[in-house]
């Protein structure tokens, strides 16, 4: 029934659609231009002038009024200005940190700080053959036995000095409780916590990388091909010629795997660990830019130094006697993103705890002098910290 009313109905309640043009036909947009849309179409579109409020609200003002009174100058005095829009008229040299950025100073999410400016990347590095023989089965595994008994006896000292904090922050704990009771009868404390440092964690792992350097290139000698200024390399202004050890990928055995839990192990051992000053940081970064120069070496023996272009044969070639594997420098690209980000909280951290509410205590002049120091300094960890693994992210680039 329903259908066929509808069937039924009138048919002038059912607007005519407009003509529309052929395929592949002329138009001429003048004669399109002056014909109107029929009755029942605008009526159905509702495009009546009588229901549009903002025409019954405002009448025609002729365009030599509206000139006038918009372009109004201060001297003719003739411009309305509306208060409301005059209060939200932002001062002169006001900056909207939601609108307005420089874009050459913005922070990008790998380098928080600003892009690197004072690391020295060298413009030529020349590969040089280093002898040595594979080392037998025996010697491998009395090896891996070695490295592992070392990253285990680190792992033991790092779990001590846990513990050994954790009791010192309760004993703090139970000082503060008890802050009340007489001064006479309370005793001082004992600072039961270990001696081992952050500076004496990096030592321990530097010997481990120096072994595991040495087990692949047979010198104890890593070449500084970037942070030369962090490690008192001769480079200058990234101009100089640097030696890189080339050897046979065969000799290698799997050392990357380690030095892949170092880089690891790292991260967690900086999470947990209290950085108490510049000290400790500095050598942190030395260990790190160390590392970095570790790696890139082991980048740059799969790349071509001299820069000649490869060909297909000789690129599936050189895939197959890779020190570092496509999936090693993935796994190490993870881990050096997660460490760039635990250094920049962990530096907020230090910086807090070195002065809190600096900027609401009023400074004598000799204090002034020396806040202008330390900022001076930590401007200088900034930038450090910021080019951390800065070798790594740049000769895997161009291994690409």
């Amino acid at each position: 029934m329903s259908n066929q009313n509808i069937s039924k109905g009138p048919s002038a309640s059912v607007p005519t659609p407009p003509r529309h043009p052929g395929p592949d036909s002329e138009v001429d947009i003048a004669e399109v231009r002056d014909k109107r849309l029929p009755a029942s179409l605008e009526l159905a579109l509702d495009l009546d002038d009588a229901d549009d409020s903002d025409s019954t609200s405002e009448a025609d003002v002729p365009f030599e009024d509206i000139s006038e009174e918009t372009y109004a100058t201060e001297d003719t005095q003739q411009a309305t200005v509306n208060p409301v829009a005059a209060e939200a008229v932002a001062p002169a040299g006001f900056v909207s940190d939601f609108y307005d950025f420089n874009a050459s100073t913005r922070n990008t999410p790998v380098n928080p700080f600003r892009e690197p400016k004072r690391l020295t990347f060298t413009s030529t590095l020349r590969p040089y053959p280093v002898s040595g023989r594979r080392l037998s089965l025996s010697q491998q595994s009395k090896l891996i036995t070695y490295i592992d008994e070392q990253l285990l006896a680190i792992q033991r000292r790092f779990i001590k000095y846990l513990s050994l904090r954790e009791d010192d922050d309760d004993d703090d704990m139970e000082e503060d409780d008890n802050s009340d009771l007489s001064d006479h009868d309370s005793e001082v404390p004992s600072n039961r916590t270990s001696d081992y440092s952050l500076s004496q964690l990096c030592n321990d792992l530097d010997e481990v990388v120096n072994v595991i350097y040495y087990s692949i290139f047979h010198t104890k000698v890593v070449p500084v091909v970037t942070h030369a200024q962090l490690l008192g390399g001769s480079l200058n202004n990234g101009s100089a010629i640097v030696d890189i050890p080339k050897v046979d990928p065969k000799l290698a055995f799997g050392q990357s795997d380690y030095l892949i839990k170092v880089m690891g192990d790292l991260v967690d051992y900086i999470i947990k660990f209290r950085i108490s000053g510049f000290d400790e940081l500095r050598s942190l970064l030395e260990f790190l830019a160390k590392l970095d120069n570790v790696i890139s070496v082991l980048i740059y023996q799969s790349s071509p130094l001299d820069g000649s272009m490869e060909t297909s044969e000789s690129s599936a070639e050189r895939s197959s006697e890779k020190l570092l594997s496509d999936t090693d420098i993935v796994r190490m690209t993870s881990l050096v993103m997660r460490t760039r980000l635990v250094l920049v909280s962990k530096y907020d951290e230090m910086k807090e705890k070195r002065e809190p509410g600096a900027e609401k205590r009023k400074l004598d002049e000799g204090h002034v002098s020396r806040q202008s120091e330390n900022q001076n300094l930590e401007m200088d960890y900034q930038e450090i910290i910021g080019e951390v693994y800065e070798g790594f992210l740049s000769a895997s680039e161009s291994n690409e």
